[in-house]
């Protein structure tokens, strides 16, 4: 799967969750409103059922849900090794 299509379907599952239109790449996600604790925990759970991974407890860093550009980079390295 290419780092465009993960990039694509975690757009539009973040559309849906928060029903905003516009999400680009590099966007803050909870700066703008769009992630809260709540929500972060259903994307964890879409990465996990997704991509058939285990987001481990090192994973769970603002860091890396703080844009989609950064869960995408999440998602290809726990599926590359």
């Amino acid at each position: 799967m290419s780092a465009e299509t993960i990039r694509d379907e975690l757009r539009a599952f973040l559309k849906k969750l928060s029903g905003v239109a516009d999400i680009a790449d590099g966007d803050e996600l909870f700066a703008r409103g769009l992630l809260n604790s709540l929500y972060a925990m259903q994307i964890v759970q879409f990465v996990e059922s997704r991509y058939q991974l285990i987001v481990r407890d090192e994973d769970l860093e603002l860091d890396n849900f703080q844009t989609i550009e950064a869960i995408a980079r999440l998602i290809e390295r726990r599926t590359r090794g």
